[in-house]
Parts: C-alpha cells; sequence; structure tokens
C-alpha cells in the first residue's frame, strides 16, 4: 500500500510544534502536521520576556505584537503581606508582554499554510518503522510515511514515549485558569496564600486568572484579584509540575517544547520555551535530514542544559515567598525527582501486520 510520504511528520499543533513546523518549511521541507481542532477556544493570556521579541519577528509573526499588553511593572504579594510594585524599569527599557495565546497560534497557523505545510486534524495514534522510514499513524486510520519524526504533543510527549523515552517528572503540580472578562490592572498581579499562589495576567480585552497549587488543595479567594462570583466551575486544570523527557532527541527524531523539557509557572519560561525551543528543534531536524547526524546530539545537550538549569533553579523562586504552610516548605525543599511513565501501546495495522510500540 503507498502512503504519502513527508519529510518530517509532527505530532502537536501548539506554539512549539508550529515554530518547528516554520523552520522545517523555511528549509524547503515538506511537513506534515498532526493537530486536533481546538474545542470551544478561548482567548488566554501567557507572559513572554523581552528576549522574545526577536523570535517572534524571526517567525514571521511580529504582528502578534500589536495585540500584546506591556507588563510593567508587576504588582503583588509574593514577598511580604503588602501588596507592593515588583521590578521597575526606565523607558528605554524593554518589558515582558502579555500575548493572547489562541491569537499567536492562528498567526502561527497562517504562516504555516502559507508556507505549504499540511494539517491534518487528528491526534497521533502509533509510530512504528525506522528512523529515515517511519510509519504513523492518525486517529481516524490514515497512515503516512516521514523520514524525521517531532514530538509536539505538550508534557505527556505521546510520540517520544511510543520510542522507548522515559518522562522524568518533578513535585505534582497543577494550575486551574479562567478566564477574566475584565481586568482592573495592566500589569502581572502575583499573590501568594497559605497553599499556592494566584497570577493574573490583562490583555486587550480581559485576561486570564490562574491558581497555582497541589493537585488537592482548594482555590483559597486572593486578597488581590475579584473574582465576581467565586472560582469558576469551567476553570481547565493544568500539569504544571517540571518535567523532563529522557533522551529527549535520538535517531530520526526529537522532542520540542514541554515535551521535551516543561517547568513550574513561576519560572515564566513556558510559551518562551515554546517558541525559541520550537525553532531551535525544527532547525536541527532540518540539520539532520542534509546528513548532519550529530544535531540531534547537540540538540539534545542544549535541552538537557536549559532543562537542569531552571529546575535547579525553581526552589529559589519560592523561598522568596511568606507563606508557611506545608506547600510552601514543599516547593522550597524539593528536588527534581526522577518518576517515570509510560504509556499504554496504541498498535496499529497495515497491510495484515501489526505495528507496536516499541519499548525498551
Amino acid at each position: 500500500m503507498t502512503h504519502p510520504c513527508f519529510d518530517a511528520v509532527i505530532a502537536g499543533g501548539g506554539p512549539a510544534g508550529l515554530a518547528a513546523a516554520i523552520a522545517l518549511l523555511e528549509r524547503r521541507l515538506s511537513v506534515f502536521i498532526l493537530r486536533p481542532p481546538a474545542v470551544h477556544p478561548t482567548p488566554r493570556a501567557e507572559m513572554l520576556p523581552p528576549a522574545a521579541e526577536p523570535i517572534i519577528a524571526r517567525l514571521g509573526i511580529a504582528d502578534v505584537l500589536e495585540q500584546a499588553v506591556a507588563l510593567h511593572p508587576a504588582l503583588g504579594l509574593w514577598p511580604t503581606a503588602q501588596p507592593e510594585v515588583l521590578g521597575h524599569a526606565s523607558a528605554q527599557q524593554r518589558t515582558a508582554i502579555s500575548i493572547d495565546r489562541y491569537a499567536l497560534i492562528t498567526l502561527m497557523e497562517r504562516r504555516v499554510k502559507e508556507k505549504g505545510g499540511h494539517f491534518h486534524p487528528h491526534r497521533l495514534r502509533g509510530i512504528a518503522g525506522a528512523p529515515g522510514n517511519w510509519l504513523v499513524a492518525t486517529g481516524d486510520g490514515q497512515v503516512v510515511r516521514a523520514r524525521f519524526a517531532v514530538d509536539a504533543t505538550g508534557r505527556p510527549a505521546h510520540l517520544a514515549r511510543r520510542l522507548g523515552a522515559q518522562l522524568c517528572l518533578g513535585a505534582t503540580l497543577v494550575a486551574r485558569t479562567f478566564f477574566l472578562p475584565a481586568t482592573p490592572w495592566p500589569q502581572l498581579v502575583i499573590e501568594a496564600t497559605a497553599n499556592g499562589w494566584w497570577y493574573a495576567l490583562p490583555m486587550q480585552q480581559g485576561g486570564t486568572a490562574g491558581f497555582v497549587s497541589e493537585a488537592d488543595t482548594l482555590p483559597e479567594k486572593p486578597a488581590l484579584l475579584p473574582i465576581p462570583g467565586g472560582f469558576p466551575p469551567r476553570a481547565k486544570t493544568w500539569d504544571a509540575r517540571n518535567s523532563r523527557l529522557s533522551p529527549c532527541a535520538g535517531p530520526g527524531w526529537l522532542a520540542a517544547g514541554d515535551a521535551a523539557a516543561a517547568f513550574d509557572p513561576v519560572a515564566s519560561q513556558g510559551l518562551f520555551n515554546a517558541l525559541s525551543g520550537g525553532f531551535f528543534a525544527g532547525n536541527a531536524a532540518a540539520d539532520a535530514l542534509a546528513g548532519e547526524h550529530h544535531a540531534f546530539i547537540v540538540y539534545a545537550d542544549l535541552v538537557a542544559r536549559t532543562a537542569v538549569r531552571t529546575h535547579r533553579a525553581t526552589p529559589h523562586h519560592y523561598a522568596t515567598a511568606r507563606g508557611q504552610s506545608g506547600f510552601w516548605h514543599r516547593r522550597r525543599a524539593q528536588a527534581f525527582s526522577a518518576q517515570s511513565e509510560r504509556p499504554t501501546p496504541s498498535p496499529f495495522s497495515e497491510q495484515g501486520l501489526v505495528f507496536q510500540a516499541n519499548f525498551n
């Protein structure tokens, strides 16, 4: 049976996967992106540091900056019991910005389509074959061939774990986020409570609020943030713990963004890591396809160095807060513990043969 053939298949259509796709397409390679359609997409504010502006321009999505809100400075109840301004900047200094993640993804999707990328509205079902000749099964039963595979499925790392990679996890942490129809501040607001911490980010229209805590902790009412009617029942819950994939790359494949390494929200690195890491991942994949067989090793080393540095810094962020509960003591004392999770194999058949995920 003849299957469609591409230079690269990307599982996941978030910022990391789309950045990788743009990089590959700019290298004149064909790309097949598995991206399930969003269900009831809502605006969601995320923060980017000033250092993100060059990568936004490089990706060709500078239009998103027209919708950004400058965060200058932050307001918080974090190290003290009274609200205070956190940080300062002069008129000459660039500031962090808040952008709508959904608007960002929309612009990136448009960029990928303009460059000839192929979107498929289904999830990854399975992967078999070998480097240079992967067989990738999609949720609707289609099978495509690809010379290279990129995992951009986020923290679960669905593709890489089917190839034998292990997911190393930090201490349990979740973030519950929801849309605010209006925000009274044009800045980031953060607030420590007894068993977690709140944040709010503005957008041009509304904003996003979130509560970060351990999984079994109910949200506590913040003092700074006026949340009408309490915590909304439709808030989304996200896995927010530190994680690292081992290995994050191998012959014929690599992981990008949160699939490779994910960080506690206190580090404020998530979206920036997705954009910059995804673009670097796409170029590493293109280099490997061009015969530079060491490219995935260089990429894996960079990801590991970034992950170790950021994970080690996490307890220090929590050490500046005033909280004295078990939550705060655990976050200050945490070490990055290596645990592993492996997915249930998902075989698919083709021409009477069953291809099974390989677990070593």
